[in-house]
């Protein structure tokens, strides 16, 4: 839920509004990231603080759109050209869509209800439709 609302305010900042409101949104974006950070930091943490956890395809992909962030609060200066790796977080939905077992547990299946092929399709086929929207 996270990753889709990050989405929503990075898509609302390319948009037109006034300074209260894009004050907000950079506000809710500092939320985010530092949301994000402590997930990551908790993350590999759980790991024992092993530097062969930081390698792993989650790992990267979530550095990577949350290290403008640190740059720009360690004094970098604006790094707007780079929000476009904020989306990156969108290939962390991804991992939940390649078989039905991952989907099951996001969805939240009850009652020995499976979930049928043609569902975890249409899921596949409208997250990747959001990702190109995206960006």
């Amino acid at each position: 839920a996270m990753v889709l609302v990050a989405c929503l305010v990075l898509a609302a900042e390319t948009t037109k509004g006034d300074y209260q409101f894009k004050t907000a949104l950079c506000v809710a974006e500092d939320v985010i990231n530092s949301i994000f950070i402590l997930e990551y930091l908790l993350r590999w943490y759980s790991r024992s603080l092993a530097p062969k956890y930081l390698l792993k395809w989650e790992m990267v992909i979530d550095f990577v759109s949350f290290f403008p962030f640190i740059l720009e609060k360690l004094g970098a200066g604006n790094l707007s050209g780079l929000t476009f790796l904020r989306l990156l977080r969108v290939l962390r939905l991804q991992r939940y869509l390649r078989d039905t077992d991952s989907f099951e547990n996001i969805v939240g299946t009850q009652g020995g209800r499976r979930v049928k092929r043609y569902q975890l399709e249409v899921a596949r086929g409208s997250s990747s439709l959001l990702s190109a929207l995206f960006i």
